[in-house]
Formats: C-alpha cells, structure tokens, sequence
C-alpha cells in the first residue's frame, strides 16, 4: 500500500516499535530508489540503523546518495524542544534550504515532534501547513509516529485538521502483528480499508505471514524478466474516450482473461459492472491472480453503481491491487495504472472465494427493528463483519425537541440489506453494514426522505466493532431496564393503510452477489544535517 502514495499529499502511520519504523521506512525507500525515483528521510538517532536497513535489502546508501537518488537529514538533538518555540515553521524551511527539487517522496522518522499534540488549534495549523508544503514543492510526506500513545498520532492529527490523505499503524492486534489501514487515497480514488497479518523475517523486513519472502533483489530480478510491464489491457466496459491509444481494448471479462494468457507484469482494468454481476466479476479476478501470479496488477474501475465497502474487501481479498472510486475521471486512470508500476502482490490469495463470499454477504434482514431486536442484530453483524474484515458503522442521531421518534422513523427508509434501525425516546439509531465512518454521511442523506436539519439536532458516528458493541449494549440495557417503545406496529399499521411505504424489518432477497505561516529568509539549518554519516 506504501508504493499506492499521490504526489504533494501527506499520509501517516503509527509505528509501535523502532524496527518496524525501519523496516517500513527502508522497504519504501528501496522501492523509490529501484524505480529511479528520488527520495529523502529525515531520521535522528536511527539513521545508522536505517542505513544498515537499506544495505540488507541491496541498496548502497552512499551510492544513492551519489546518484542523486536518495537524501538522507539527521534531525539534531534538542530539534523537538527548538520546533516547538518556531511552531514548525522553521523545519520547512530548513528543507527549502536543501532545496529539495524533484524529490518526489520525503520520509520523516519519529514524527512526533513536529507537532504540538496538546493545543489543537496549533495542531490544525500545522497540519494544514505541512500538506500546503507538499502540494507547493509537489513531494509526497510519509510521516512515521513513534509515542505509541492512544488514539494514534495520526489519528489525532486527522482530526485536528484533515491534512492526511491516507492513515495506518502497525503494531500487534491479539497477538498478531499485523499492518491495519483506516483510509487510504491516491488522487481520486481509494484501496479498500484493510488489515494484513506480518511477519518479521531474520533480516528485519516485514512480509505478509504465510506469503513468500520477496528480497528487493527477487522482485527486481522477476520484474526484470517480464517485457509487458507497460501493457495494459481494458474491457470496453471499463474504457471511455480519453484513454491512452496503447491500450489494448477488449470486449468483455472472457476476453480480458483469455488477452492476459501469457502476461506477467501487465495491468488488467476491469469495470465492477452490475450488482447480479458481482460474483462473475470476483471469480474473475481470483482467476487472473492465480493464473498469472504475483506480478500481474489487477484495477477495478466503478462506472455506475458503486461497490460496498464488503464487495471492494473481497476484490482485494480474491487478489484485486487496486479500486478506484466511482466518477474517476478518465484524464486520472493512466495515473493510477502508473503508481502501480513495480509492484508485486504480497498478500496471500485464497484458493477457493465461496467461503469468503459467504462471510462478507449482509445479514438478510433490513429496516425497522424493536430496540433489544435491533440491538442483537447489530452486534452480530458487527461480530460477522469483523471476522471478514469489513468495518460497519452505527449511526446515532439525536432529535430535535419538536420531534417525536415516530416522526423520524417514518422518514427512515434503508435499502441495502443489512442496514437497520430504531429508536428510544432521544434518538434514532441506524447499523449501517460494510460502510466506512468517512461514507456515513452519504448513506444516511440516502436513508432518509427528509433533510436531517428537520429531525435532527447533531448525529454521533460509531465505527468499529468494540465502539458498536459499547453503544448496542448500552441501549440493549436500557430496553430491558426501561420496556422501550416498539414502534413496530405502528409503522405497520401505517403501511398496510397506505399513509407510509413499508420500513419494518424484513428479510432482503438474498443474494450472494450484494456482498500556512509566511515563509521567512531561508535559515542556515539548526535542526538538519544533511548527508549519510561516516
């Protein structure tokens, strides 16, 4: 995921220990120097060890230094206490005066102090400036957190200001190391929320557990090999005018599998087509992965209806490197296809897709739901969309005083299955299944016939499993403590009078295929040294 980064944005991940920073850190600068593209780490006391890191995995720093490929700044002591009296200002500038032209990605190892996490105001400020920085100077800046504080530093400087374009961390979930992305964008589009299980080999670097161990040096060799790295193939379905002449256009799905017999390192484009398309176009992907292996580079591209947040988990599960969000202009798809470029999937791709389809389809049931009924379903989604992988999200919107529940729930109308609702006396509680926190705000204007303005007074978004079960269990106490209203008969009543179209629970067909501060004079640095030490 680390190689999918667009030009001039900042993204961030919180490392929880030192080894792991490096091997993160090293593996993307190994990348950028084998695909002669020209980066810089910024490191303090761990530039030795991140120098060592790069020599295991064949990069000679010094002669990459040499070849104006790779910059390496050893941050000063006491750079942290003398960042905080400039505000950060002072930092950027310093990069200027290293005059940091063309270098496409800029590493900064221990992050941390950079910002100041107890003022937030100075925090979106910050923020703000540092992602203004990369889009002027058209650098790319991976941040690597090191506090292992909670929530994540990341996480913390998203919210202050919104400046990061893709978050993660890195550390051990039950007792599994493991890489786990919250959001993830490149230009316009975005890779799938994900979680992938690590393991750190002898030499230090991180490989998905259970998966092959590719050295930079097997990866450049393999590549190496194959002459159809710049070839790509794409259905008509998928295609538009505007796409580069070089293309190889194919009629349909079939076709792209049969165009891709022999290829090894091409990019194949495939459209997400409609719903009841689904499972055809998931087996077609499993089919190019594990007909032509690692090094093929697979593209989902949504022209029409849009694929649930369950449906994209399994694209990428069934071997899929990348989904591009709905609407992506054609002008920013040849982009796309080049970030892929040298890339070789590393995760491991399962033999057999029904069980995995199976896990990721959506309960049946859908709309209105008694509280403690709707609370049993809501954490048993959760617990089946954890399991798969899938992040739900429940919404919790609080009413205006003139409103009654009933009046809101009226307005209620869900259409995906899975998606279901209730209320108490205060408020009005939507599950939404396989739905990102960033797209709840979409899926609930979609929910309901009325502007929220009208019914409501502020909204409360929960994602995740262990912040559902908090939520769902509160309210599960209440209805049993307190004998909540069930709303159901009257909606029913209501809808069988025909004064209200049907919104109580219901079981949905089920089918398996719905699854800046102003720069000063440029200062003499006081907090850089550039340079790979003796």
């Amino acid at each position: 995921m680390l190689a999918q980064m667009s030009t001039g944005r900042v993204y961030a991940a919180d490392v929880a220990r030192e080894r792991w920073a490096l091997s993160l850190a090293a593996g993307t600068l190994a990348r950028c120097f084998v695909q002669k593209r020209v980066a810089a780490v910024v490191a303090g006391d761990s530039l030795p060890a991140l120098l060592d890191a790069l020599q295991q995995r064949d990069v000679d720093p010094q002669r990459a230094q040499a070849r104006g490929l790779l910059s390496f700044f050893r941050a000063l002591p006491g750079w942290a206490e003398r960042l905080q009296r400039t505000g950060g200002a002072q930092f950027l500038d310093e990069l200027d005066h290293y005059a940091l032209d063309g270098c496409s990605l800029l590493v900064i190892d221990a992050a941390d102090g950079l910002f100041s996490w107890g003022d937030r105001s100075a925090l979106n400020r910050q923020g703000l400036r540092l992602r203004s920085w990369c889009e002027s100077a058209a650098c790319t800046v991976l941040l690597l957190f090191r506090d292992g504080v909670e929530p994540g530093r990341a996480q913390q400087l998203h919210r202050a200001s919104g400046a990061l374009s893709g978050m993660a961390s890195l550390g051990n979930r039950g007792g599994t190391l493991a890489w786990s992305i919250s959001h993830w964008q490149l230009g316009k589009h975005r890779g799938g929320s994900s979680r992938q299980a690590l393991r750190s080999t002898e030499s230090g670097e991180l490989v998905a557990a259970g998966s092959d161990q590719f050295t930079q040096r097997q990866v450049k060799a393999w590549l190496d090999q194959a002459r159809d790295q710049e070839q790509v193939w794409i259905t008509r379905a998928a295609a538009e005018p505007g796409l580069p002449a070089a293309w190889g256009l194919v009629s349909d799905n079939a076709a792209l599998l049969a165009a891709a017999d022999k290829a090894m390192a091409a990019t194949c484009i495939l459209d997400s087509g409609r719903p009841q398309e689904f499972r055809q176009l998931t087996h077609t992907v499993h089919q190019l992965r594990k007909r032509r292996g690692r090094a093929l580079k697979i593209v989902v591209r949504q022209r029409h209806a849009p694929l649930r947040h369950g449906q994209e988990s399994i694209l990428l599960t069934a071997g899929a490197n990348l989904i591009l969000a709905p609407g992506l202009a054609a002008a920013d798809l040849p982009q796309a296809v080049a970030g892929l470029l040298g890339q070789v999937l590393s995760r491991d791709v399962p033999d057999q897709l029904e069980q995995v389809l199976a896990s990721a389809a959506p309960p049946a049931r859908s709309g209105y739901l008694p509280p403690a009924a709707f609370c049993a379903e809501a954490l048993g989604a959760a617990d089946q969309a954890h399991t798969a992988g899938i992040e739900c999200t429940l919404v919790r919107l609080f009413l205006l005083p003139e409103v009654t529940p009933l009046e809101a729930l009226r307005a209620c109308k869900p259409l995906r299955a899975g998606d279901v609702f209730t209320a108490d006396d205060r408020s009005v509680y939507l599950f939404l299944f396989a739905c990102w926190e960033q797209d709840a705000d979409k899926a609930v204007e979609r929910v309901f016939r009325m502007m929220l303005g009208e019914l409501f007074e502020g909204q409360l978004r929960l994602p995740g499993r262990s912040a559902i079960q908090a939520e769902a269990g509160d309210l599960q106490y209440r209805a049993q403590a307190q004998a909540l209203t069930d709303h159901g008969p009257e909606l029913a009543k209501e809808a069988a009078s025909g004064t209200m179209e049907a919104s109580t629970a219901q079981a949905a067909p089920v089918q398996a295929n719905t699854i800046g501060v102003p720069r000063t004079s440029r200062p003499s640095p006081l907090n850089l040294r550039s340079g790979v030490p003796s």
